[in-house]
């Protein structure tokens, strides 16, 4: 079956950041139209997340978060891309807990644990992260 070389990606999506006392509630969603045209057929998908987050004495930040999508997986396109490359690895489903210190102005350090579901497979990931934004 011949692959589309072109397609019409059609995004829409929805943010909500809540903030009550020392919790703070961050939501996203995504609804993803695609139109190919070859084969014939379009198709689509939603992806987002949720995050719960609690402030902790010392600048410290516990946070808890799930990614989940629908139809993902069945999607020729999201195929085609993760086909064509060794980089990415597309995440279907992910449940992460970690801790952020936000030790200067702008800077953290954060540590995450995960659990993920890919394309091509599952397992756990223990990540560590510096980052900083730049005024």
């Amino acid at each position: 079956m011949p692959w589309s070389n072109h397609a019409i990606l059609t995004i829409y999506g929805a943010y909500a950041d809540w903030t009550v006392e020392a919790w703070r509630f961050i939501g996203v969603g995504y609804y993803v139209d695609i139109a190919l045209d070859r084969p014939t057929s379009d198709e689509s998908f939603m992806s987002g997340y949720l995050q719960a987050e609690r402030q902790l004495p010392h600048r410290l930040t516990a946070f808890g978060r799930i990614e989940d999508s629908s139809r993902m997986q069945d999607s020729r396109y999201v195929a085609l891309i993760e086909g064509h490359t060794s980089d990415i690895d597309i995440t279907i489903r992910r449940a992460a807990v970690g801790l952020r210190w936000d030790y200067a102005r702008h800077q953290a350090l954060t540590v995450e644990v995960d659990h993920e579901v890919s394309l091509s497979e599952r397992g756990y990931e223990a990540r560590l992260q510096w980052s900083a934004a730049i005024p």
